[in-house]
């Protein structure tokens, strides 16, 4: 009897303590166990805010998004110059208005340029990276542990960068691997993460050869060399198309420039070109056509390899 009544004596005294804590303490986030449940399964979201919203930017492109003041610090100015511009040509307050709400998109195009810019660089740090995981294999590690010793070389390598993503990627598929993921999982959100052709070809041909068995590092050794070879086309190609971006940008603005000085020197001939509205829409249609043709010059010196 007295073991039973210092049983029960036990699991009131315990009842009574859970329910004043949960009276008087924390109770938590309400669904907060569902939402661990999906962190643990990988199927979290993560929370847009409203400028990714409003400018459609992906998930690659979130990394990169400004707070609110640094957005607006970007989009007034170019607002303000748009109106401006249109202001001095067309003379319509309204229709100026109307295209410089245009500059709030001026900050995605900043984004997409970091993007692309990092990716390029990626790119070419990758060959570095591959010489040294070559490297690693031939001392006898596994392919897991090749990856974690890349990470102190690539930073001795590109110590005096400004930019290396190269090593942030290493360094991040070291952690996962080492929290406990697999090397085909590292190795595919690391291929998702990047969306590299040659990253691509790497992981790929990685993922094969383990599975099916094989000779890993005279594969990647392979991979290295193509790998260098396209990063050297590309750099011949952009070397010798420099010229013509340039061209292709002065073309652009010369027409611009010309109207502007004949403005300004002689605004009775170009007074034609504002006061009627065949000339409004001249000058329109020649905006338009200036855009088109930057357009098509870009399409036409961007040659991919």
């Amino acid at each position: 009897m007295a073991f039973i009544s210092l049983l029960v004596g036990g699991l009131v005294f315990l009842l009574v303590t859970i329910a004043f804590d949960i009276a008087e303490g924390n109770r938590g986030e309400k669904g907060h166990l569902k939402k661990y449940y999906s962190h643990l399964m990988s199927r979290t979201k993560e929370k847009k805010s409203w400028l990714a919203v409003l400018l459609r930017l992906n998930n690659d492109q979130m990394k990169y998004v400004f707070d609110t003041r640094k957005y607006l610090l970007y989009a007034i100015p170019i607002c303000f110059g748009l109106f401006l511009f249109i202001l001095f040509f067309f003379r319509n307050s309204l229709f100026a208005l109307i295209v410089s709400l245009f500059g709030l998109f001026y900050p995605r195009w900043i984004i997409s340029a970091i993007i692309d810019k990092r990716r390029m660089l990626l790119n070419t740090q990758l060959r570095e990276a591959m010489f040294s995981l070559t490297s690693s294999l031939l001392a006898g590690p596994s392919f897991q542990r090749a990856i974690e010793r890349c990470v102190p070389d690539l930073e001795r390598i590109f110590h005096q960068a400004k930019e290396a993503p190269i090593v942030h990627e290493f360094r991040l598929m070291a952690e996962d691997m080492r929290m406990g993921y697999s090397l085909e999982e590292t190795l595919i959100a690391f291929r998702d993460r990047v969306k590299l052709e040659d990253v691509d070809d790497f992981v790929n041909a990685a993922l094969i050869t383990k599975r099916r068995g094989g000779n890993l590092t005279e594969v990647l050794g392979n991979i290295s060399k193509i790998i260098s070879e396209k990063i050297e086309i590309k750099n011949d190609i952009l070397v010798m198309t420099a010229g013509k971006r340039m061209e292709a940008k002065i073309l652009s603005l010369m027409p611009m420039g010309i109207g502007t000085c004949l403005t300004f020197l002689s605004s009775e001939y170009m007074s034609p070109m504002y006061s009627t509205l065949f000339g409004k829409l001249l000058m329109f249609v020649g905006f338009c056509l200036i855009g088109l043709n930057y357009v098509v010059s870009r399409k036409i010196i961007k040659i991919d390899v």
